[in-house]
């Protein structure tokens, strides 16, 4: 499920580098109210209908890259010389490349997406008692063993311990079993000891159960479909060799001498392409490539590629990948297959004295 972060208007548009960082006390809002918040996150911890915590789709982690040609069952070996069971890793990717929000294809209309907005209310939270959980904390840390953690929230001040070894902390995160403080803890605490918050900082709650929301017909569908990456526009992006020797292009030959080079479109949202060759169109069976230690097929970041085919008529395909979808799940639509043949060497004997 994708979960938004709270927006205070009527629209939505995901911001892969954080949501925005909303008011944590009352005396936020009206300058919030105000004003234009440009910068990211965090976000103060937000809580369901039922009481249950929620992470935003905006707050995970990056997703890691592909950076090596997967195994997948688009890529059925079957037929195929053998492979590596594990490709070697072609593409390096550094840097802060943003959390996971994009959505993947759907094949609309026979697939597609619900979707449905819930009200928010920025609440802030009353007295609350907990108690230290098993096995206790000691001393000179900065996390706590709590019996229902996930009531509280970051910003809020709680008082931890009994007369004798009591101490004021301010939580910094929280888990269903665990807080973590901003400071560490000057005393040892047992199971069982009081960990009170007098009042706290604001607290987004929902409203409704999306479940409800849905089931009383405030939803809607759609659906997602990615143009692919064209490898031909009447006639291929191709070029290279001619048999003659002279290099062309294929508007003027259908036959290339040596290894070509094809080209591609971009494709919207793709960082890096993957393309495979095959000796048949239907079905496509992926053949591996000796320079990329037998993978079903090359890996680049550019729009176009140099094919290692040996003479022989070929089939070979182009998609993209996505670094904004979740790890595992990047692929993007594959081009149509386009077909391209490579021919033998001419020679010619010349006479001579």
């Amino acid at each position: 499920m994708y979960v938004s972060a709270v927006v205070g208007g009527p629209g939505y548009a995901p911001r892969p580098y954080g949501p925005l960082p909303l008011p944590t006390s009352g005396a936020e809002i009206p300058t919030a109210r105000g004003s234009y918040i440009a910068s990211d996150g965090p976000e103060p911890q937000g809580y369901m209908f039922d009481g249950s915590p929620v992470t935003t789709t905006e707050s995970m982690p990056s997703a890691t890259p592909t950076t090596a040609v997967p195994l997948d069952q688009d890529t059925n070996p079957t037929g195929s010389t053998t492979t590596t069971a594990t490709a070697p890793t072609q593409l390096q990717l550094e840097g802060n490349l943003g959390a996971p929000v994009d959505l993947w294809d759907t094949d609309w209309p026979s697939g597609g997406y619900y979707w449905t907005v819930v009200p928010v209310e920025a609440d802030s939270p009353g007295a609350l008692t907990a108690s230290v959980a098993v096995p206790g904390s000691a001393a000179n840390v900065t996390t706590l063993p709590v019996a229902g953690a996930y009531q509280f929230a970051p910003g809020d001040i709680v008082l931890v311990g009994t007369t004798g070894n009591q101490e004021t902390e301010t939580v910094t995160a929280s888990t269903v079993t665990t807080l973590t403080f901003a400071t560490t803890l000057k005393f040892a605490h047992a199971p069982g000891e009081a960990v009170i918050r007098t009042g706290g900082n604001l607290q987004y709650r929902d409203l409704e159960l999306p479940q409800d929301v849905c089931a009383a017909g405030r939803v809607m569908r759609f659906g997602k479909d990615s143009e692919p990456s064209l490898t031909a526009a009447g006639q291929l992006f191709a070029s290279g060799l001619s048999s003659s020797g002279k290099l062309v292009s294929a508007y003027s030959t259908s036959k290339f001498y040596g290894y070509p080079l094809v080209a591609w479109t971009p494709a919207l949202g793709a960082y890096a392409y993957e393309v495979q060759w095959s000796k048949t169109r239907y079905p496509f069976k992926p053949e591996p490539d000796p320079q990329n230690g037998n993978a079903l097929g090359t890996m680049t970041f550019a729009t176009s590629t140099v094919l290692p085919l040996p003479p022989g008529t070929w089939y070979y395909r182009v998609r993209g990948f996505n670094v904004s979808l979740r790890t595992g799940s990047q692929e993007m639509s594959w081009s149509d297959p386009a077909k391209i043949v490579v021919a033998k060497p001419k020679f010619k004997v010349v006479g001579g004295k």
